[in-house]
């Protein structure tokens, strides 16, 4: 269902798509782990279930992962992930998207965070597994747009801890702690994943549009 795309933001940068323009559907906007690539998500067919909820479907390689090509403007990454924050500002530039949620997996949830504190085109977030960034946390208090955050019960790479420390930190979260998971809660357990996910684009996300 999903096609592929390049673009070039200084270097090659693959993604798949599942975009229905004429229906001015909400797109949904997903980047990976650091030990995944944009085909993760569909290997769990995210843009099918997606497609059925009646949301655009877009997940990005990030430079040097999967079919995009490596660039050391974007990593490594910034402390403040400024570099990382500034490629998604381009991606979605570049695209020309509006109407967006930003989802963020373990390393790059932090990336999602910086972009949405920068910009105001983005009407919902969801932070799976992330990473803590202790320089983002100061900030983190001026993001007013509904967040969900989404860890495994049985997370060992990450904890548990950064989960509470994003719930603490930003004001308008939800938090779901995925029974009989790891790190990798959405490949562990697709379906309560994609549920999860569901009932927060169609409570929150869509109320925005």
């Amino acid at each position: 269902m999903a096609k592929e795309g390049f673009v070039t933001i200084g270097k090659k940068v693959h993604y798949f798509y599942n975009i229905k323009s004429n229906e001015n559907r909400p797109t949904v906007i997903f980047l990976h782990g650091k030990s995944f690539k944009a085909e993760t998500w569909l290997s769990i067919k995210t843009d099918e279930f997606l497609d059925k909820q009646k949301f655009n479907f877009i997940a990005v390689d990030y430079p040097g992962w999967g079919l995009s090509e490596s660039n050391e403007e974007y990593y490594p990454i910034d402390p403040n992930a400024d570099n990382a924050g500034e490629f998604i500002n381009k991606f979605i530039n570049e695209l020309k998207i509006s109407n967006i949620a930003l989802v963020g997996a373990s390393f790059s949830v932090p990336f999602v965070i910086n972009y949405a504190l920068k910009n105001n085109n983005v009407n919902a977030l969801i932070l799976v597994g992330g990473v803590w960034n202790d320089n983002l946390k100061p900030h983190m208090d001026k993001i007013k747009i509904p967040t969900l955050i989404i860890y495994g019960e049985k997370d060992k790479t990450v904890g548990l801890e950064p989960a509470y420390n994003y719930k603490k930190h930003i004001e308008h979260s939800l938090m779901e702690i995925v029974k009989n998971s790891g790190h990798p809660v959405y490949l562990d357990n697709p379906e309560e994943f994609f549920q999860i996910v569901s009932n927060f684009l169609n409570n929150y996300f869509v109320q925005n549009k």
